[in-house]
């Protein structure tokens, strides 16, 4: 019974240390910050966006084009697949990580989001709505007549939900 014990006090304190391990590498990993160059491998023309600028909450990061459910630690990805920036839904998503997306949650409505492009023109967006979505809501990826961006990023315990921004185009 004391062996038991024994062992599940170290197991506990082992899954302990995974979880900062985890905790402090998403929130304290320090990235350089790179402006992505235009690349035909990572589907960037002149209308790519190449960076996004939350001012009010100090997001501030480059954004790469590539196709849904590609990965960066250093940058926002660009849905290749949405519609451009401009002409519909474009969706914008990164890691919930302070260097990217983390201060995503403390934006307000009415907030000014900006993304460059490739081609030096910046589009400006206000920030309308905000929601938690479960990872089965796709119906924040379909494209729209309007002219929006949809920011998002995981969130909540074991990231389970999607914090959704969306803004109009101003």
């Amino acid at each position: 019974m004391k062996t038991l014990a024994i062992l599940m006090i170290v197991t506990g304190f082992l899954s302990l240390a995974v979880l900062l391990a985890i905790y402090f590498y998403k929130n304290n990993a320090s990235f350089p910050a790179q402006t992505p160059k235009t690349n035909l491998l990572t589907f960037e023309n002149a209308t790519s966006p190449t960076r996004v600028v939350v001012g009010e909450i100090g997001i501030n990061i480059p954004v790469k084009e590539a196709p849904n459910y590609s990965f960066s630690d250093s940058q926002a990805i660009f849905i290749n697949t949405s519609q451009k920036i401009g002409e519909g839904n474009s969706i914008i998503y990164a890691h919930n990580w302070n260097n990217l997306f983390g201060k995503l949650g403390k934006v307000k409505m009415g907030d000014i989001v900006s993304v460059f492009l490739a081609d030096g023109r910046e589009v400006k967006y206000k920030i309308n709505q905000k929601h938690l979505v479960s990872p089965q809501t796709l119906g924040i990826l379909k494209p729209t007549t309007d002219s929006r961006l949809t920011l998002f990023t995981c969130i909540g315990f074991l990231d389970k939900d999607r914090l959704v921004v969306t803004a109009k185009q101003i």
